[in-house]
This record gives C-alpha cells, sequence and structure tokens, in this order.
C-alpha cells in the first residue's frame, strides 16, 4: 500500500470552512512530524553505532590513563617531600581526578576501590567506609551538590520565560516536575497581587479569577469531550474498515494476502490512536475517494483534528525524548535560538570525539612525564595540568 496517499481535502473545493482547512493544516504537520520522527531515530541509531566503535572505546582509554595519572601522582605524594604549596596543588589534582573517575564505569573492581580509598582520604570524615559498589560510591553531599545546581539552572530558565525575578522562588520543588514549579509561582504571583489591593478591588479581582477559572474549566472539559468523540471516531473508521476487507472469506490468495497485511496495519493503527494512518486506510479500500472526502462534515472533522492533535504532541514528544536522550552540555548554547537538528547531533559528535582525543594525547603526555618524578614540580605550575 502505498504511504503517500493524499487525504487532505481537496483545496479547489469551494468554500472550504475553517476546520476543513485546520484539517488539511494538521495533516501536513503531523506528517512532517512523523518524518522528523523517523529522522532523529535514524539519527540517534547511527550515532550509537558509531560511538560504541569509536567514543567508548576511547573513553575507556582515556579513564586508564586518568588511573595512571591517580595511581603516580599518589605515589609521589607518599613518596616526595614537598613544600605546603606543592602538596596542596598536588593534593588537589589528586582529589580532582579521583573525583572524576568516581563518576565512571569503566574501570575494574579493583581499580574502583583504589579510586574510591583515595577519594574518601580527602572527604571531611576520611575514616568513613567505602563502597564496594562503585556506581554507589558517589558521596549524598555530591549528589545533592548536583541536584541543587539543577534546581538554580531549572528557577532562572523558568522564571526568565515567564518574566518574573527568581526571588520569587523562595521555596523547594521538584526538579522532574516543571509544571508543577510553574503553577506555585503562579499562585504566588497571585497571592501577592491580591495582598496588594485593598478590599473592593479584591473582590472585583477575585471574581474575575473565578470566571476566567470557570471558563478554563469549561475549556477543559470540551476538549475532554472532543477527545473521547475522537476515540470514538477511531473505533468507528477502525469498525468499518476490519468489516470491508474480511481477509478470511477472500479466496483469491494474492488478494487474502494483502487484506491481511491491511487488517495488521490496522490493528496497529487502532492500538497507536494513530487516526492519520487509519485515515489513510479507510481510503486505501474505500471504492470512491472523492465522495469520503466529501462526507466529512465539520462536526466530525472537529474530533478529527483533536485525534491529529494530540498525535502530533506525541511525536513532539518522543522527538524531544530522544533530543534529551544525548548530553549536550556546552553544546545547548549553539542552539538556544533555535531547534536542534540532526545536524547537529552530528556536529556534536565530532566535536566530542575530537576532545576525547585530545585528552588522550595530553594525558599520554602527562603519565610519561610522571615517570620521571623531577618533572613533577614543573607538571603541578603548568596550568593546564
Amino acid at each position: 500500500m502505498s504511504q503517500y496517499l493524499d487525504i487532505s481535502l481537496q483545496q479547489d473545493q469551494p468554500n472550504l470552512s475553517a476546520t476543513q482547512k485546520k484539517f488539511n493544516q494538521l495533516l501536513k504537520k503531523l506528517d512532517q512530524q512523523k518524518n522528523l520522527l523517523a529522522e532523529w531515530q535514524h539519527a540517534q541509531q547511527d550515532i550509537q553505532h558509531q560511538a560504541a566503535k569509536e567514543l567508548l572505546p576511547a573513553y575507556t582509554q582515556l579513564h586508564q590513563l586518568y588511573f595512571q595519572q591517580l595511581e603516580m601522582l599518589w605515589q609521589h605524594k607518599l613518596k616526595n617531600k614537598l613544600t605546603k604549596r606543592y602538596k596542596e596543588i598536588l593534593d588537589d589534582r589528586i582529589a580532582h581526578i579521583s573525583a572524576q573517575l568516581m563518576r565512571v564505569n569503566t574501570l575494574t573492581e579493583l581499580q574502583c576501590d583504589e579510586v574510591s580509598r583515595i577519594f574518601h582520604y580527602f572527604q571531611p570524615d576520611s575514616s568513613a567506609s567505602t563502597e564496594k559498589n562503585f556506581n554507589t560510591a558517589v558521596p549524598e553531599f555530591a549528589e545533592e551538590m548536583i541536584i541543587n545546581l539543577q534546581k538554580e539552572m531549572i528557577k532562572k530558565m523558568v522564571c526568565q520565560e515567564m518574566g518574573v525575578d527568581v526571588t520569587v522562588v523562595d521555596f523547594d520543588f521538584d526538579v522532574e516536575d516543571i509544571d508543577g514549579l510553574v503553577a506555585k509561582i503562579n499562585e504566588k504571583i497571585e497571592q501577592e497581587f491580591l495582598q496588594s489591593l485593598d478590599e473592593a478591588e479584591k473582590i472585583s479581582i477575585e471574581k474575575q479569577m473565578q470566571r476566567e477559572r470557570a471558563k478554563e474549566q469549561k475549556k477543559l472539559e470540551k476538549q475532554e469531550y472532543a477527545k473521547k468523540m475522537a476515540n470514538q471516531s477511531l473505533k468507528s473508521i477502525y469498525s468499518k474498515i476490519a468489516a470491508a476487507i474480511h481477509p478470511d472469506r477472500e479466496l483469491d490468495e494474492v488478494k487474502k494476502v494483502e487484506k491481511t497485511e491491511i487488517l495488521q496495519m490496522t490493528n496497529q493503527a487502532y492500538e497507536k490512536k494513530d487516526l492519520f494512518t487509519l485515515l489513510k486506510l479507510q481510503q486505501y479500500i474505500g471504492k470512491d475517494v472523492s465522495t469520503a472526502q466529501k462526507s466529512y462534515a465539520d462536526e466530525q472533522l472537529k474530533f478529527y483534528n483533536t485525534a491529529l492533535e494530540t498525535q502530533i504532541e506525541e511525536l513532539d514528544i518522543e522527538i524531544e525524548e530522544i533530543i534529551d536522550s544525548f548530553d549536550w552540555g556546552s553544546h545547548i548554547a549553539l542552539f538556544s535560538s533555535r531547534k536542534i537538528k540532526t545536524k547537529d547531533l552530528y556536529k556534536k559528535y565530532k566535536t566530542d570525539l575530537k576532545n576525547v582525543q585530545e585528552s588522550i594525547q595530553h594525558s599520554e603526555f602527562i603519565v610519561k612525564h610522571l615517570q620521571d618524578p623531577t618533572n613533577l614540580k614543573s607538571l603541578l605550575l603548568d596550568a593546564y595540568f
């Protein structure tokens, strides 16, 4: 079956209504998002495949070099007599490398234990027992620090988006619940606004807010009803297709195979609430496409439009989840003014690989020079060490 059947209402039909025009627009948007999702899925698989061959082995090599540095620096700390200044620099470097290695999963169990022992040596409670399970070895204070940094970033981002000062967020919130944070901010702004009014103004504003809430509630109820009717429309289309083909009754083997394939596609589309595919399948088995198109009444199209909008939102979420599955880190600033594209993912990968390869070269240089104790002081004073 062709995937490019045109189920949009003909643009040359006279006097297309706003609902009919919206139907056409949503079909076009949905098709674009389906293609975009497929593009991101391909890019994700491609990058993961490349990373497995190039980037992950490079990181493993880099972590081994870091571990060698850590061991050598620790031995220098135990054996060499240094001034207070050099001792402080050396301790800072050892603590820094051990903290980096506490978060990797490419070391052996023995190496993990050694890193954990050195890391905890530099913590306030150095007598605390180290964790055998390296994946849980990150101290609680480090996790708390990361969560606090996340909260600060989210707080600034949300407040900037809402056009309010960050000082309005003087309460704790869940970093996983952005909608809850926005609701709390709005509630606080509303309360502060009401407190600034006199009694008469307060009563008037509260009544206005009640009307707005009632209007919003009515809108939500309409949306829920539209979704319910859209689901009924999906069921109706599904039933019509299933009733029309009946592959088990087909005597022609070629047609039977085709109808079985169509029924499987219909079942999959119905399970996914994929109105777009169901409409195409309905058109494909229909005898008179133009008649079917003309039968789309505005009331019916409203429900179709709701289902299409929901489907587009779900595709958008899938795309965002793929984008968010990658660590953009410092790269994200480059795309703050536009949407991230798949070509950006490939650029990011090349940059990451180049950075790791350069870090490997630099680490190899350090390991080589640390073998000679006379190089230690000069390395400690090197800003790039």
